[in-house]
């Protein structure tokens, strides 16, 4: 059984594998498709997102090739109809789960696995990733220096895209190793001290920084 992000998989290579791959349906050929969110955000620094066209796109596609079923029945080749088997399903559960995905698989008759992350229920802030990469994106400080707690540290250039990419994306590494209380503080000091930093840059509300660009596709 083969898992695949829906970003990484719609490739020339693995589609070509794809469609040359026959087998006979007692071998039937298994895969999973992963995808956190159906939206189009400004900022997507951790390549979480895939555009609602996209995604039918990629439905058309598995559709032509595959036989597409629930988590359940992809574990029973018995019920195979055609040499390929492939379940979709989606990570974190993002609002436009139910408000994008959610109408185009019903529309589409395709069945689809969603996984909540339960912890994050009726916290209006947002995953703390997004807190994150939010916090960044409206910055433009050209040479910050900041120490968040006593393990993470914090000196480089935030005035580029590229910038606040790569910053991005290396202080989320080492928030992820930290157990979730003391990540939770690291992640609100970031935020007071980059809007503290920030001069004549627009700040949105606290609620529309974490929770639109979190939650809800805009």
């Amino acid at each position: 059984m083969a898992f695949f992000t829906g970003m990484k998989f719609f490739s020339r290579p693995s589609l070509s594998a794809l469609r040359w791959s026959r087998r006979p349906q007692r071998n039937a050929k298994r895969f999973i498709f992963l995808y956190h969110r159906i939206a189009s955000p400004k900022h997507d620094p951790f390549a979480l997102s895939v555009g609602a066209s996209q995604f039918q796109d990629h439905l058309d596609i598995l559709r032509s090739y595959c036989q597409l079923v629930t988590l359940d029945d992809l574990l029973d080749t018995s019920r195979a109809t055609r040499p390929i088997l492939a379940s979709i399903t989606f990570d974190d559960g993002y609002t436009d789960n139910l408000t994008t995905a959610s109408p185009i698989l019903r529309r589409a008759g395709i069945p689809a696995t969603f996984f909540i992350c339960t912890g994050y229920l009726g916290d209006v802030r947002g995953f703390w990733w997004d807190r994150v990469a939010s916090a960044i994106a409206v910055t433009e400080i050209a040479a910050p220096s900041f120490q968040l707690t006593n393990e993470i540290s914090f000196t480089g250039d935030l005035s580029s895209p590229d910038g606040r990419h790569r910053a991005t994306l290396e202080i989320a590494g080492r928030l992820q190793r930290m157990q979730s209380l003391q990540r939770d503080r690291a992640v609100e000091e970031l935020e007071r001290v980059l809007l503290a930093a920030t001069v004549g840059t627009r700040w949105p509300g606290r609620h529309c920084v974490t929770t639109c660009t979190a939650r809800c596709g805009c």
